[in-house]
Parts: C-alpha cells; sequence; structure tokens
C-alpha cells in the first residue's frame, strides 16, 4: 500500500496554507475538513522560473516550510502544474522539482496552494458532508460529519460516524459506530461557546487517515480521528476506526479526553469509550463497540486513560545517551481480556515521558526512525495533561 502525502495543518498556519476558521457555528468544521483533506489551502498568486529541474515560485508571504507539500496551477506549461515538496524556503519564495525543459519564466496565471490530503467528498448537505480517504490500498470507508446544530450541544459540536459503502449524505450500511452504540455518533466538540469565536487546532493525515486535536477552550484539548489502521491480520477488511468524544458539549474531563488520552497523564480518563472500529479481526459485519470491544493502547506507558505511567521515565532518556523513547500505538479487541492486538494506528506514537516537549516542538534522530520527524500535540485539561506524537515526514504505511 502506498502511502500518500502528509498534511501537518495547524490554525496558525498562514499564505497558502491559510485554513478555514474552526468556531461554535454550523458547518465550521465541515469546511475545515473540506479544505484540508480535500481542496487544500488558499489559492495565492505566484511566478515562476526554472533552472534545470529546479522551479523557483515566488509566493508572498506564503507560509510554507521545507518539506511541505505545494500544489501548482494555472501554468500554461503543464510540467508546472504538480503536487511536489518543497524546499529552501525563503518567507517568498520556494524550490520545488519539475520534470521536462517547460518555458522560463512559467505563462499563464500560476497559482499556489497547500497539498490537500487526499481524500474526497462524494456527497454533501446543509451543513453536513460524507468524506472518504483517497488510497486505494485501504478500505475507503466514509465518514459521514454532521455540523448543522441539531445534537444537544448544538453549534459547539458536530458527529462522526462511519459507514462501509454510502449512496447520499444521510444513507449508508454497517455504521460504526452503530446507532445503538452511539445514538448521533461520536461527538466532535469545537468550541466551548455557539458563536464565532476562533478555535485553535491542529490536523495531520494523508490520503487513508486523519487525526484532529481541537482546543475547545483554553487548555482544553482532545484526540479523534477517521480513517484505516494498520492491521496485523492478513486479509483484513474491516481495520476502520472512529474515534471523538462520548458526550455532548459539556466540558469535562472525561469528555475532551476524546479517543486517546496518550501517555504521561497526571489523572485518570476513560477515552476509549469513543473508539469503535468497523468490523471485528473475524470480519463479522457490526461496528465493535468501544471500551468493552475496543481500545487503544501504548505498551511501554500502560493502558492509555487507565494505568498509564505517569511520568516514570524522564526525558532525556539516560540509557541510551539522552534520547527520546515512543511507543506505537496499538489497537486492541477484546478475545479474552484484551489479549489480542488487532493493529496500530498510522502516524501516530506516545512518548513514555511525561509530555517533554512543548506543544507543537519537532523531534528528529529517533532511535528505529532514521529520517523522521515527529510532531508534538498537548492533550490537555484542567486535571489532565498528556502528549502525542505525530509522524509529520511519512508516509505513514
Amino acid at each position: 500500500m502506498a502511502g500518500g502525502v502528509v498534511v501537518t495543518a495547524k490554525s496558525t498556519d498562514t499564505g497558502v496554507s491559510a485554513w478555514p476558521v474552526l468556531s461554535g457555528q454550523v458547518g465550521a468544521l465541515v469546511a475545515l475538513l473540506d479544505a484540508v483533506l480535500v481542496n487544500g489551502g488558499t489559492q495565492i498568486a505566484a511566478s515562476i522560473t526554472r533552472s534545470g529541474s529546479t522551479a523557483t515560485a515566488t509566493v508572498t508571504a506564503h507560509g510554507l516550510q521545507n518539506g511541505w507539500y505545494n500544489s501548482m496551477s494555472g501554468a500554461t506549461q503543464s510540467e508546472y502544474n504538480i503536487v511536489a515538496q518543497v524546499s529552501n524556503v525563503t518567507s517568498n519564495t520556494f524550490d520545488y522539482t519539475v520534470s521536462g525543459t517547460p518555458a522560463t519564466p512559467a505563462t499563464g496565471s500560476p497559482l499556489a496552494r497547500r497539498a490537500p490530503a487526499g481524500w474526497t467528498k462524494p456527497f454533501t448537505g446543509t451543513n453536513k458532508a460524507a468524506f472518504r480517504p483517497g488510497n486505494v490500498g485501504t478500505n475507503q470507508f466514509y465518514l459521514r460529519v454532521l455540523d448543522d446544530g441539531t445534537t444537544t450541544g448544538g453549534a459547539k459540536e458536530a458527529t462522526f460516524r462511519g459507514f462501509e459503502t454510502m449512496s447520499d449524505v444521510d444513507t449508508g450500511t454497517n455504521p460504526f459506530p452503530t446507532v445503538a452504540q452511539r445514538t448521533d455518533g461520536n461527538y466532535v466538540e469545537k468550541s466551548a461557546t455557539s458563536d464565532a469565536t476562533a478555535r485553535a487546532w491542529t490536523l495531520e493525515a494523508d490520503d487513508g487517515t486523519m487525526l484532529f486535536i481541537p482546543v475547545v477552550n483554553t487548555n482544553v484539548e482532545y484526540l479523534c480521528g477517521f480513517g484505516h489502521f494498520i492491521s496485523y491480520k492478513s486479509g483484513d477488511g474491516g481495520n476502520s476506526f472512529c474515534g471523538g468524544c462520548t458526550t455532548v458539549n459539556v466540558v469535562t474531563n472525561a469528555q475532551i479526553a476524546g479517543m486517546a488520552l496518550l501517555a504521561g497523564a497526571t489523572a485518570t480518563a476513560v477515552p476509549t469509550a469513543s473508539f469503535h472500529l468497523a468490523r471485528s479481526y473475524t470480519q463479522a459485519v457490526g461496528a465493535v463497540a468501544a471500551g468493552s470491544g475496543a481500545r487503544v493502547y501504548a505498551a511501554a506507558s500502560g493502558l492509555i486513560g487507565a494505568s498509564a505511567i505517569n511520568g516514570a521515565v524522564t526525558y532525556p532518556n539516560a540509557a541510551d545517551g539522552g534520547g527520546l523513547v515512543v511507543d506505537s500505538i496499538s489497537v486492541l479487541e477484546f478475545i479474552s481480556a484484551f489479549q489480542s492486538t488487532r493493529g496500530r494506528i498510522p502516524g501516530l506514537y506516545a512518548p513514555i515521558h511525561f509530555k517533554p516537549f512543548s506543544n507543537y516542538d519537532v523531534s528528529t534522530g529517533i532511535v528505529g526512525m532514521s529520517g523522521i520527524s515527529l510532531m508534538a500535540v498537548n492533550i490537555d485539561s484542567s486535571a489532565i495533561a498528556g502528549q502525542c506524537l505525530i509522524d509529520i515526514t511519512g508516509p505513514w504505511w
């Protein structure tokens, strides 16, 4: 399975990476996911010159960083109109590699925008949409997002529900979670208030999986997500997850923990009550219920949200000369006392140290992960503090 572009998107991004505002208003989350997953960032006019195979684009205050993917369009010479990793970034220019010998400078009306993650939006409605991963090597199950303010928390929240197939934005087969498991689906808390106040957020995605961390209020941030996970079972056709929150928008510690409170927790929470799998490892149709049926786990850190090691391993780690020790996030499915590890969440890791970095710090040179950069993202509330690490280099597969 070939992995696609890994998109690191944050509410603080600017220029070609500027994204819609997340707020406590209807449709805000649908617009944000549409941009990051499907369409990309803001289009800004560019000029392009070339020397050999290196194209240099001039885009005022583009906001890109080395290694990010940019999408170019509008040039008369098609060789320039590609999605490519950028390098040699300055405040107003960046380089990327092109094929052939297109005329220089480029003619037409070149435009730059941050590349999307490679999903599609096959169905849409008023303040609701169905999104689908573009990686044909994954299950390509559908994520239905309802963001119309009709749930108890109103416009402060949206909901996630997965489907194996869909025929329109409201109709699908084999939902996860099922209606019996979650009447509305898994909640995605957008804001502590029903207004236009902009909320911070981080979204990491490739063309198979997305991980979303909204900041509901000051220092209240949690993890939710949707997509394909890497299964250890050959021929697994049900290895997709849907994760969010369990209750309507009342900002409490248990609610904001989301699908996973990661290693280094300062208090206990029960996050896995909102983590559902599309099917069992047996391939039986019907969602695997959260908590009693499926959990997320970091072996080196204890059961996440229940018995995590609270800062027992200091950072930097002394034994390997001051390094960072991380653990992948496993997906457990209950067979007998959770003795089965079904697979792991791609791109997501837990530090076994207590919050070793500041929010958005990037770490490189991790033992066993050559060439990979991990970005720290906090998972916090007034009584719970944790941190996850997300692979911003890729590919995740």
